[in-house]
């Protein structure tokens, strides 16, 4: 076996998943940032390992583009990821404002680092 090709779990993953496994009761999954958050698709995996909905909330990306490609790698792992743009500027207390507002009308419960 090669070991160049064994994939191992970032920091950040194994953070999420702790995360998730010690508030289990909630479906929704909330983080919030730019379309280009490197920790997303991490984020997407450690919820979807139990079988729970991760949620993005992100800025508004150009209209006559499509999302960026860590968004769309997010969506390819699962239907049940969910993808809500908001701001057109990625300020982070309009997005927060956005999760807390998600978070209150659906339930879940947002990752703050």
């Amino acid at each position: 076996m090669n070991q160049f090709f064994i994939e191992k779990d970032s920091e950040f993953y194994i953070e999420i998943r702790d995360w998730v496994e010690q508030n289990i009761n909630h479906e929704f999954y909330v983080i919030y940032g730019t379309q280009k958050n490197k920790y997303l698709e991490d984020f997407c995996r450690a919820v979807l390992s139990f079988n729970k909905t991760p949620v993005i909330i992100t800025n508004v990306g150009n209209q006559n583009k499509p999302y960026s490609m860590m968004i769309r790698n997010c969506m390819a792992l699962s239907t049940k990821v969910r993808v809500y743009e908001s701001a057109k500027m990625a300020m982070n207390e309009v997005l927060l404002n956005r999760a807390e507002l998600f978070v209150k009308t659906r339930g879940g419960i947002i990752w703050t680092p």
